[in-house]
C-alpha cells in the first residue's frame, strides 16, 4: 500500500541523513495510514536526529496511544525528555 511505500522512502532518506525530506515522507505515510504506531515511531526517530525533542516526544506519545506496550516508543519519549532537561 502507499503508506508503506512512503514509510520505506522516509526510512531510506533518514538513513542517508536527509532528515527534513524523511519527515515529509513519514507525514505523507501517516496521512495514508491513519493509525500506525511504527510510522509515528519512525517520525520520532527523525525528530531525534534533528534534535527536535518536543516533536519526538509528541510522535512517541502518538505511537503509545495506539500501542501502550510499544517499548521502543517509551524509550524514545524518555530519551527526548532527558535531552530537554526533564
Amino acid at each position: 500500500d502507499s503508506a508503506n511505500v512512503f514509510n520505506k522512502l522516509g526510512m531510506a532518506l533518514r538513513k542517508s541523513g536527509h532528515f527534513e525530506e524523511a519527515e515529509k515522507f513519514y507525514i505523507q505515510a501517516l496521512e495514508r495510514s491513519g493509525r500506525n504506531e511504527y510510522i509515528y515511531f519512525n517520525l520520532g526517530r527523525v525528530y531525534l536526529d534533528m534534535k527536535q525533542w518536543k516533536n519526538a516526544i509528541s510522535a512517541a506519545e502518538r505511537a503509545l496511544a495506539i500501542n501502550p506496550d510499544f517499548g521502543e516508543a517509551k524509550k524514545m519519549k524518555m530519551f527526548a525528555a532527558r535531552q530537554m532537561g526533564g
